[in-house]
């Protein structure tokens, strides 16, 4: 898909969007939430060829951090950082901001006016249901940890990012949009509607446990769709 040679930074706006108002992004504030949002948002953006001021801006803002709390350079992150000198997840989401606005000022940045140039050649977009078999084998590699929540927030930033640049869903897309639908009207529908996602978590004891289950469903959805190997590992 072609595009124009210059377009606005929409990573970059989403990410001062979200400060503005969480709620339009996710539900609950947590500098957790807004890393894996932002990683699954950042992956698919890169994935269409899209070059972010934010990635460049983050790399400065990591050596500032360092500096400002007197920190050897380690492979601790901009956001373990932050984190561990707040009072929670909650705490850290708001921190995070006011201190990466500190850096800002410091630096003297206008994070707005920087116009980006996009390539148009040689995307390589991931296959949707390859990043789901590579979640499932190795979810710390992408969230962290093992963690439905941060499943979750990931797969949400990456579907985010298709709506805001109006892009066309691939037959996995179509596949997992569907999975969500049997979720919330066949197959754990109960009491008033709810997400798919909410209810996967509702079914289950913990953390944990609904990451597995999620994948059990996506299974047992490929199952019934004739396609029984495609969530698995070397389909």
């Amino acid at each position: 898909m072609m595009r124009d040679e210059f377009m606005e930074d929409k990573l970059l706006e989403v990410f001062w969007a979200i400060k503005r108002n969480s709620q339009d992004y996710f539900p609950e504030e947590s500098i957790w939430t807004l890393q894996n949002f932002l990683n699954g948002y950042a992956g698919k953006y890169h994935e269409e060829g899209l070059v972010s001021q934010l990635s460049k801006l983050h790399q400065g803002f990591l050596i500032w951090l360092n500096q400002f709390f007197e920190l050897k350079p380690s492979s601790h992150g901009a956001y373990d950082i932050v984190y561990s000198y707040s009072k929670g997840p909650v705490d850290a989401f708001h921190r995070y901001y006011f201190l990466f606005e500190s850096f800002l000022a410091a630096k003297e940045n206008d994070p707005a006016a920087y116009a980006v140039r996009i390539p148009v050649s040689n995307l390589q977009r991931r296959d949707f249901c390859a990043l789901l078999r590579s979640l499932r084998k190795r979810p710390a590699m992408w969230v962290g940890e093992e963690s439905f929540e941060r499943v979750c927030n990931y797969l949400s930033g990456r579907e985010r990012c298709m709506k805001d640049l109006g892009l066309e869903k691939t037959d996995g897309e179509e596949v997992f949009d569907s999975f969500k639908r049997w979720i919330e009207t066949e197959r754990l529908n109960s009491g008033a509607p709810r997400p798919c996602y909410k209810l996967i978590r509702f079914q289950t004891f913990s953390d944990g446990s609904a990451l597995e289950y999620f994948f059990e469903l996506l299974d047992q959805y490929a199952n019934l769709i004739g396609r029984p190997n495609l969530f698995l590992e070397g389909d």
